[in-house]
């Protein structure tokens, strides 16, 4: 038994030791060399931690700090999972992901090898301007569309559309019907850059949102206006300081 050798050194912890095995100390000279000292069946004790490990004070701090982090993180994990039961979290995590701002087409063209497509110089509040492809040739001219403020996504991965990079997707309302589309329009006071925001959804959105996750792809088939017309998502508004964004006349369509 290493307490009986250590006696003279731990006066205080080896008693403790002793009455944890519920077995009294010996002499030395009495321990049997066969390592059979405590009797079988002799019921043992729990105790107190004879010596807690010693730390630093910074040491100490770093390992307070990584147990907050995670509890908060168990925490905001548990919230999670409670939101999916509900079936809210993920429709509201991925719709903050996604970037809308007010632009102003500055100027328009046709595309040089498609006739269903505009290529627009779009102004989003960031001194250059956006290239955009757009499929509106068909629905309206380009000087109906020059000068015009529009609601874009802008923070989807730049791609080419029948060669010519489009560095963002203007929104548009589609009718019922699918016969009419408009462009979705904010409220006059917007300037260039203003963010579209949804009520609930406050989060910063994604830098760039990456394609393989199909973000906009998954929200798109809720995007909707209502019945005078006011752009959404399900029931929340695409919102502005200075009010919703809207369709100029279909209700009840579809936005993409």
């Amino acid at each position: 038994m290493c307490a009986c050798f250590l006696q003279p050194v731990l006066v205080e912890a080896c008693p403790k030791v002793f009455a944890m095995l519920n077995a009294p100390p010996r002499p030395i000279r009495s321990l049997s060399p066969r390592l059979d000292n405590l009797s079988p069946g002799t019921q043992t004790k729990t105790g107190e931690v004879l010596y807690e490990k010693a730390q630093t004070a910074d040491a100490k701090a770093r390992l307070e700090a990584e147990a907050e982090k995670k509890k908060k993180a168990a925490a905001a994990a548990a919230a999670k999972k409670a939101a999916i039961a509900a079936g809210t979290a993920d429709a509201q995590t991925e719709l903050s992901k996604l970037e809308i701002r007010v632009g102003v087409v500055a100027s328009a063209e046709r595309h040089g090898s498609a006739d269903a497509l505009y290529v627009e110089q779009v102004d989003v509040g960031e001194g250059a301007h956006r290239r955009v492809v757009s499929g509106l040739a068909k629905h309206m001219s380009l000087e109906e569309l020059v000068g015009r403020k529009v609601v874009l996504l802008v923070n989807i991965k730049p791609a080419k559309v029948r060669g010519v990079e489009s560095q963002a997707m203007l929104l548009c309302a589609f009718a019922p019907d699918g016969e009419r589309v408009e462009v979705l329009e904010p409220p006059p006071a917007c300037a260039p850059g203003d963010r579209i925001t949804f009520i609930g959804h406050g989060h910063e959105p994604e830098r760039v949102l990456n394609p393989k996750k199909k973000i906009f792809e998954k929200l798109q088939p809720e995007l909707n206006t209502s019945g005078d017309c006011v752009a959404r998502w399900q029931q929340t508004t695409f919102d502005t300081a200075h009010g919703p964004c809207r369709a100029a006349t279909i209700a009840n369509g579809t936005i993409k």
